[in-house]
Order: structure tokens, then sequence, then C-alpha cells
């Protein structure tokens, strides 16, 4: 090819790719073009066929389930098993596929229709994906199919070995028995699972409510106590304890008058510690929205489908110390330390309308209202102001009173007409004395009181590719090279460098060789290898000595932001490229720590200094800006923060402290999943259906 032709194809127009076509379709079938998106998806799946074949499998499916949708289900199938012939690896396909399949009732072709999927999926088809296809036969009146079903299943998971999927089977099986009037026959599979052992919810849940229905309370009682010890979920470990309860109730009746009612608590102990205790519960009637400590107070925002509540506990006691009700509805609430509050209501998706904006005195009281034209992002409290960031690309400025005092454009908003979602915006937003800090993607400003830019700055892109070319210097000292430095071979995996620093970082760390006056330099050399190769320094570094390096890069794709948190003297911000960075009050770089390669979520003190931070599922333990431990397979936290030197990480509905050796000191499960978790002195609440206070006792 010419260097004429070459630069033809580069300007020539460039034709949609095969992956455009099909989003085409999908934008037409939901706008109800259905001639249009049938035309699409045809035309989509030809240009993967000549072009991408490799892809064909994904719009073959996006096509499939239009037909699904449109009432085609014998055009679909036909499609699907393209499909499935071409053995996908995508769930949906075979989800879809499988409901086809199972609508027919037919239990040789389910089979053979599982044997296809087992030989296109490691480890074959799982018995609860199986199983929901019994359980949906059921609720259609289905019952032979779906019993069927369910025993082969069983019979499946026992050839396995798979214990946990048989139990599950027998639980189900048991409830196809009961729905079809065949009671004894489903207390036979249930009591013979669970005098083996079995851990299913279904089936100590349904066993132990009949036992209590015929009046056998004391077999119901045993059956509960043996299960409480196989760690259930804690819903359904709740729901036993309550049975327990009023079986207890009538097998043991109140010598002095009527039995108090228990107090079950909406929680289990997985990890159990002298060191912590409960202080008090309080069942809650209305969901939770938010919950902090205001005024030696936690306060609860309760909500239903029309108005909150506002209801101060004592943080002590538990104690209802004051309740406003009737206020408009909240999904958020945000507090200035005086106790007045901002709440929010969103009103619809980004892009799609305004949210209300709630203004409420230090007493609850509704002081006033208003409105941004898109949903928010993130709140921040500043001098006398409430930075309000939204999703249209501006910030808002409102006074306590409620009336707005500027706006701010984060800059490219206007110009943005892509998609809602990738518009240039105040994502997150944060405050610290007399301005405000927020992230847009990758760039960061600075904003002062009268909504005036005092500064921006970018977040470094450390993903990128490099190609050093050095030219040594004669005399000069030798480098170390950093995979060297670990032990390990030039350019090991991240999975394998990760580990090596972490049992290095451990092994030399100065607090366990007090006795070493080296352990200081040693321990920072490994922190300073393992920084090197996340940051893309360890290969070809130089192993004999120092010299001029020329670098040619290439940028891949930019970082974002994952948090922002203003500081008395510029901004600390985190990273999607595993990094945490320190700019100063002029917006210069300060300070970088390299973490990880993914999002950085952070826990600080009440000082502002950084105590943990969670990146690559690892939770790491910071004293004085230096790493001290780390744990890792910890999955993504809803949130962490700092209790004292422990730190405190919540999930959808489980909660741990891990103290400053990465040792887990405290974990509980709660039923329901946790609405917020507020820290005060030795007090941690959390709200979870219930409100629960827990004391630290040291």
């Amino acid at each position: 090819m010419t260097i004429f032709s070459s630069i033809k194809s580069v300007f020539a127009p460039e034709k949609k790719r095969p992956y455009d076509v099909i989003a085409d379709a999908l934008r037409a079938w939901e706008a109800s073009g259905t001639a249009r998106a049938d035309q699409l998806f045809r035309r989509g799946i030809a240009a993967y066929q000549s072009n991408e074949p490799n892809g064909v499998d994904f719009a073959l499916g996006r096509y499939g389930a239009f037909l699904l949708d449109q009432g085609r289900t014998s055009d679909a199938e036909r499609v699907l098993q393209q499909a499935v012939d071409l053995k996908t690896d995508i769930p949906a396909i075979w989800s879809d596929y499988f409901g086809i399949i199972a609508s027919r009732h037919d239990l040789t072709a389910f089979r053979r229709a599982v044997a296809r999927l087992d030989l296109c999926r490691t480890g074959g088809a799982a018995s609860e994906f199986l199983l929901a296809h019994a359980r949906a036969a059921d609720r259609e009146g289905a019952t032979s199919f779906a019993e069927e079903l369910a025993r082969w299943v069983i019979e499946r998971c026992s050839l396995s070995k798979n214990v946990e999927g048989r139990w599950a089977a027998v639980g189900d099986l048991g409830r196809i028995l009961e729905r079809d009037g065949r009671l004894q026959e489903a207390m036979k599979q249930w009591s013979e699972a669970f005098n083996e052992g079995s851990r299913d919810p279904e089936t100590i849940t349904r066993l132990s409510m009949h036992l209590e229905r015929a009046k056998d309370y004391g077999t119901a009682t045993k059956i509960i106590q043996e299960a409480l010890t196989r760690r259930l979920p804690a819903n359904t470990e709740e729901a036993l304890r309550k049975r327990l309860a009023r079986c207890a109730g009538k097998t043991e009746p109140a010598a002095n008058g009527p039995r108090r009612r228990a107090q079950i608590p909406a929680y289990s102990v997985r990890t159990e510690s002298a060191l912590f205790e409960p202080l008090f519960q309080v069942r809650l009637k209305s969901s939770v929205a938010n919950l902090a400590v205001v005024n030696d107070a936690v306060r609860c925002v309760l909500t239903s489908k029309e108005f909150s509540s506002l209801v101060d506990f004592d943080c002590q006691s538990g104690d209802e110390m004051s309740r406003v009700e009737n206020l408009p509805r909240f999904s958020d609430v945000i507090y200035a330390p005086d106790g007045r509050s901002i709440g929010i209501c969103r009103t619809a998706a980004v892009g799609r309308g305004p949210t209300l904006l709630r203004f409420l005195t230090a007493d609850g009281q509704l002081t006033a209202e208003s409105s941004v034209p898109d949903a928010t992002s993130e709140v921040a409290l500043g001098p006398d102001l409430w930075y309000v960031g939204c999703r249209n690309g501006f910030l808002y400025a409102f006074g306590f009173d409620g009336c707005l005092r500027w706006t701010w454009e984060t800059p490219g908003a206007s110009q943005s007409t892509d998609n809602v979602y990738f518009r240039p915006c105040p994502y997150y937003v944060s405050s610290r004395g007399t301005f405000a800090v927020v992230a847009s993607m990758g760039d960061i400003y600075a904003i002062g009181p009268n909504g005036r830019t005092l500064w921006h700055a970018a977040i470094p892109n450390e993903h990128q590719t490099k190609w050093n070319f050095t030219v040594p210097v004669p005399g000069a000292a030798p480098l170390q090279q950093p995979y060297k430095v670990l032990g390990l071979p030039s350019g090991a995996p991240r999975d394998q460098v990760k580990s090596a620093y972490r049992r290095l970082a451990l092994a030399t760390h100065p607090d366990r060789n007090p006795s070493n006056p080296e352990a200081t330099a040693n321990f920072r050399r490994i922190q300073e290898a393992y920084e090197r190769i996340l940051a893309g320094e360890g290969e070809g570094s130089s192993t004999t000595a120092e010299g001029i390096t020329i670098s040619f890069e290439i940028q891949g794709m930019g970082p974002t932001a994952s948090f922002v948190t203003g500081t008395s003297s510029g901004a600390v911000v985190g990273s999607s490229q595993g990094r945490i960075y320190s700019f100063d009050g002029k917006g210069c770089l300060r300070g970088a720590r390299v973490l990880g390669d993914g999002t950085v979520r952070v826990a600080l003190r009440r000082d502002g200094n950084l105590g943990a931070a969670w990146c690559d599922n690892t939770l790491l333990f910071f004293r004085d800006g230096e790493v001290i431990n780390a744990v890792e397979s910890v999955a993504w936290p809803r949130d962490l923060a700092m209790w004292g030197d422990d730190v405190v990480l919540w999930q959808r509905n489980e909660l741990a402290v891990f103290d400053v050796f990465g040792r887990t000191l405290y974990a509980l499960e709660f039923s329901k999943s946790i609405a917020g978790v507020a820290i005060h002195d030795d007090v941690l609440f959390c709200a979870a259906g219930a409100l629960v206070a827990f004391r630290n006792r040291e």
C-alpha cells in the first residue's frame, strides 16, 4: 500500500461497526419501532458474520430477546439456537433459550438442552439455574414437570457430589409437593435432608413452620436450635429466632403473668469479640433513608411512599427524644454540624427530570424549597452554603435559607451532546474552609465562595504504553530492578507481585523488627519496588547504571476520580487507576500513592489523614502515610470509615470491623440491607430494618 492510499484510507468515511448497528436496533426497539428494529437486527447480524464473526452470538442474543418480546417464540428459538450452536457463553442467551424449552414442559428436551450447556460452560449448568425453571413451572401450574425436574436435579447433584445443590433441590421439591397437597411427602423430604445436615433455608423454614402449626413445639424447638448452629442467612435466622420464641412461649408458660415479647436481634454475629457489645436495638416501622448523629442524638430519616419523618433517638438508651412527621419525601438528607439539613428528592432518572430540594432547620422544620434541573450527584457543606452538584453540568450554591446564591458550570458541559451519563459535571463535591472542590471525570476544580474557579488540575494518566531507550552514564550508581527486590522474575503477573509485596512488607515492617536498625530502609525499599512496578516502571528497569532515558508513550484510557476530599491546604483525590493524589492550594500535584490498578475508596481519620483504603479487592491500613498492613479478598464496599484506629467496612447487608493488623475483630450480617452507618465516640449505629447500636468497650 502506498503512502497516498494509506492517507486515503484514514480519511475515508468510516462505516458503522456491527455493534453500532445493533445499538441502533435496540434504540428502535425501545422506541416501539418494531419493523425498523427487526430490519436493523438482521443487518447487524449480517455485519457481524462478515466482519466480526466472533461477536455474532451477541447480536443473535439481542435479536432473540426482541423476538420473544414480540411474541414470536418459534422465530426466537431458531435465532437463539444459532447462538447455542456457536457455544456462546452469554448467560442471557442461555436463559432465554431455556425459558423457551422449559415452557414446553418436556423433561427429555430440557435435559438435552442442559447437556449442550454442560459442554459450553465450565462446571456445567448450575443447579440454581435449573431449579429456577422448576419453580417457574410450579407457579404456572405445571406440577408434574416441576416435580420431575426437581427430582432430576437431585439425582444430578448426587452424581456430581454437589451436596449443597442437592439440599437446595430437596427444599424446592418439598415446596412443590406441599403446593400439590402432599404435605406428608414434603415433610419426609425435608426431615431426611435436615438430618443429613441441610443448610437450605427453604427446607428449615418450611419444616419448622409446619411443626409449629401442628403444635409439635418440642420437635420444632430442637430443629430450630440445631439450625441456628449451621450459619444460615441472617434473615432466615431472625425468622427462626422469632419462631423459637413463640414455641418457648407455648411450652414454658410464664409464672408471673403474660410473657414479655422477646427482643429478637435484626442481625447475626459472624465474628464474635469481647471488645464490642450491643447497646440497644429499636425496631423501625418505616424504611430508613438516612441516619446521622446530630447534637448528641442519632437522627433517622424514615420514609413512606409520600412522606418522611425525622426521629431523634438518645445515643445511649435508644429512647425516642423527638419526632417531626408529615415532611415531604426525602431520598437522602445531608446535615450541618448544628443540625440544619438539606433533603434530596429525585423525580426522575439522570437527564429526565428535576430534583427537589427541601431546607430544614436544626429542629427539623421545613423552612424553604427549591430544585435543580437534573439529578444531583453529591452535596457538600460550605461555610454558609450548600454546594449541590447536578448532573446537568452545574454546581449550585444555596444559602441555608434556600436561596440560590450562584451557579458554576463545569467546562465542556454545555458543548456535550453525547450520553447524559458522560456529560462533564460536578460528580464528586467536597468542601473545606472557604472553597469547594469538585471532580468531573479526570478533572479537578477548586471554586471560591463567589463561584469563580480558583484552579484546575488533571489526574495523571498512568495507563500508557512506554518504550524506553536508556544510554548508560559511566560511573553512575546501579539501580535495583524492582522485580528482583520482590524476589520475582521480570514481568511477573500482577497477582504474584501483590502477594510478594504483602508477604515482604509484613516481614520487613519496622513494628515487627524493632531490634533491626535496617528495618525502616528495608521496608521502604519493598514499598518503592512495588509502587514502581504498579506505576509501569518495573519492566526494563536498568540493573546496571543510571543513564539518559528517552521515552515514547501511547496514552490509554484516561482516569476518572473515585472520590475527592477538600483539605485545609488543597485536595486529596482518588483515581480509577489505583492512585491517591494530593494537590496543594494552587492545584499543584504534591504527592501520589500507588495502591493498585482499580478504583480507590478511602477512610479518613478525624484529622483528615488517611486511615485506610480499598483497591483491587484489598483493604490497606495506613499509619503516618505509610502502608502498615493489608487484607486481601475484600469485596467492593459500599463505604468504609474509621472508628478510632479500627476500620469499619460495610457492603449490602454485611458489616465488619478490622484492626490495624488486618484482623477481623467483629463481623455482622443483617437481615435487611444496611441503609446507613454512623459513628459517634465509642458507639457505632447501623440502620438495617432496625436501628442498632454497638459499643466499643476498649
